[in-house]
Order: structure tokens, then C-alpha cells, then sequence
């Protein structure tokens, strides 16, 4: 017969056993894939979506939510919106302006159908572009780019609708050759050489020669780094390209696009140019 101490001490026995031993993880059937079935999987882009699939709903606009300017009006006879112009800290007495004009949907079928009036109703000469137009390409226009040469302190008006037409307006005149682009603004005439890096290759202002190309070359723009290399503006032998970007009656715009090169070649950086050019102004 076992004494209460001796049990004691087989119990005490046993429970050491029991820490030092701890037990043993037990095996599902299968062995090891079943193992290899439980360690964890890293979440894919696709195991994401299977189990977080996204939600499309459609979206419905509230009755009476778009703002009247995007609602389809009539299209319009005869219509003015008056213009005022913010001179800001400019001191001309008149000068050009280009600005944007917005329309409502189908209000202008088209640009010619635009034109600029003074307070007394005289029309003034102006360029208009379309830069946007409702419901595609052929639509009717929604934003119109107007360029003019307006005075200070005057009162403008834009005219529009059908019964509107916008007659032709003589100014800025442009000839193109292979070789180069002439601009002749009235008082001024430019030509910018397609074929050398000047800005300008000859300028003459009211019928005098101001700019001569020889002298235009001497005044090649270029870059001077810190070891004291020169890059003169390259040619079109350096990748040099001109264009000209907008053309109309008040503005014409020529881009120019090309590389300060030194002499054995090296591109230092590439340079871009935007010259502006406008009726009556020199």
C-alpha cells in the first residue's frame, strides 16, 4: 500500500515529466501535405479580387443637378455678353489682349458666328479660334479664343448667334519658305531662319533694316558653362526646327525647338522658343 507521501511524490514526478516533455503536434492523415495545406498563403491580386470583388454601381445624376451653363439651350440669333477689361498695373493706353469665351451648349454653331463690338456697336477687328466644342469635334462651340488689339478704358462687347458673321480682317501677313518664315505685322517685318539658330535672322521696322542676318549671326544666343565652353543656338544641321504654331489676321505664333551646340558637336541643352506676333505692333 502506497503512503501519502510517496503519492505525492509520484505525482510530482510526473508532472515534471509532463513540463520537461511537452507533447508532441499531432498528425492530421495525409502527413506531410497535410502539413504543407495548412502553412500560410500570401495573398494575390487575384485572390483579392476573388474574395473582395469590386462594386460597380451606376451612377445617377440628381434631378436638376447640372448648373444652367451645361444644360442644352436654344441656339442663339443674336446675342451680346459685354467684356471688360482688367488692365491691371499695365500702363498702355491700348495694346493686344487674347482671351477665352465660354458658350453655353449649342448657343454658337461655329466661330464665325463671333465677333467683338465696341460700347457704340462698331465692329472691331478680331481673331477667333476654336478650342473646344460641346459633344465632340463637330459640335457647337464652347470655349472660343479671341485675340484683339483693345484700348484702355473702352467698353467691349461679344456678339454671337446665327444671324452674326465676322467679316475677314487683313493684318498679320506670313510667307513660308524651306529655308524660312517672314512675318509682317505692318510696321514690322521678321524673317526666323529655319536653317541657323538666331532668334531673329533680319528685322526691318517701317521699310529700315534695323537687324541685318550678318549682324543676326554675330549675335548667335548661346550658353557659356563654368569651364568657359561655348554653345552657340545650333542649326537645322543640330536638329534645330521651327513652326508656327497659330496664324490669323491679329496674332501669329512661331515655336522653335533645338540644341545649344558646341563646336565639336556637344548638346549642352535643349532650348525652346515662343515668339508672338501681332497686328500693328512692332
Amino acid at each position: 500500500m502506497m503512503s501519502p507521501g510517496s503519492f505525492v511524490a509520484v505525482l510530482l514526478a510526473a508532472a515534471l515529466v509532463a513540463i520537461a516533455s511537452p507533447p508532441a503536434p499531432a498528425q492530421e492523415a495525409g502527413g506531410e501535405d497535410a502539413q504543407a495545406q495548412q502553412a500560410p498563403v500570401e495573398p494575390t491580386p487575384e485572390s483579392l479580387r476573388a474574395k473582395y470583388p469590386p462594386r460597380v454601381e451606376e451612377m445617377r445624376p440628381t434631378p436638376g443637378w447640372a448648373p444652367q451653363f451645361l444644360r442644352p439651350t436654344s441656339p442663339a440669333v443674336r446675342e451680346t455678353t459685354p467684356l471688360r477689361v482688367d488692365w491691371a498695373d499695365n500702363q498702355l493706353d491700348a495694346g493686344p489682349v487674347t482671351f477665352g469665351v465660354p458658350f453655353p451648349r449649342e448657343a454658337v454653331a461655329s466661330a464665325e458666328n463671333i465677333r467683338l463690338l465696341t460700347a457704340n456697336g462698331e465692329v472691331v477687328p478680331c481673331q477667333v479660334e476654336t478650342t473646344a466644342t460641346w459633344d465632340g469635334p463637330d459640335g457647337a462651340v464652347r470655349w472660343a479664343l479671341i485675340s484683339s488689339n483693345l484700348r484702355r478704358g473702352a467698353d467691349y462687347s461679344v456678339e454671337f448667334g446665327s444671324d452674326v458673321a465676322r467679316a475677314a480682317t487683313e493684318g498679320v501677313t506670313v510667307a513660308e519658305t524651306d529655308e524660312a518664315i517672314v512675318i509682317n505685322t505692318g510696321p514690322m517685318q521678321a524673317t526666323i531662319s529655319k536653317v541657323r539658330g538666331t532668334l531673329f535672322d533680319e528685322v526691318a521696322l517701317n521699310g529700315q533694316t534695323i537687324l541685318t542676318p550678318d549682324a543676326a549671326a554675330s549675335e548667335m544666343p548661346v550658353v557659356i558653362d563654368a569651364a568657359g565652353n561655348r554653345y552657340p543656338a545650333g542649326g537645322a544641321a543640330d536638329g534645330l526646327q521651327v513652326s508656327i504654331e497659330r496664324s490669323g489676321p491679329m496674332e501669329v505664333a512661331v515655336r522653335r525647338e533645338g540644341w545649344y551646340t558646341g563646336a565639336d558637336g556637344t548638346r549642352f541643352c535643349q532650348f525652346i522658343t515662343h515668339t508672338y506676333f501681332y497686328a500693328g505692333e512692332s
